[in-house]
């Protein structure tokens, strides 16, 4: 197949794709898990996301930005 494709690119002639042979495949790469320390770094993220909206929905909708 690769032979093929070089003889066609000297003749000036474009690639045509060619079907993967069984054999050419990758195998997936193994996803290995994140640590604790990044999971808990995640974690403080998501709640320290969440205290901001609470604090910020509190002081919007309880009217005390107005008293500034």
């Amino acid at each position: 197949m690769d032979r093929e494709n070089k003889e066609q690119t000297k003749n000036g002639r474009e690639l045509t794709p060619t079907p993967a042979e069984p054999g050419d495949t990758m195998p997936p790469e193994q996803k290995k898990p994140y640590d604790k320390k990044t999971r808990a770094l995640a974690w403080v993220g998501v709640g320290f996301m969440v205290f901001l909206t609470i604090m910020y929905f509190y002081v919007f909708y309880s009217g005390k930005i107005l008293q500034w």
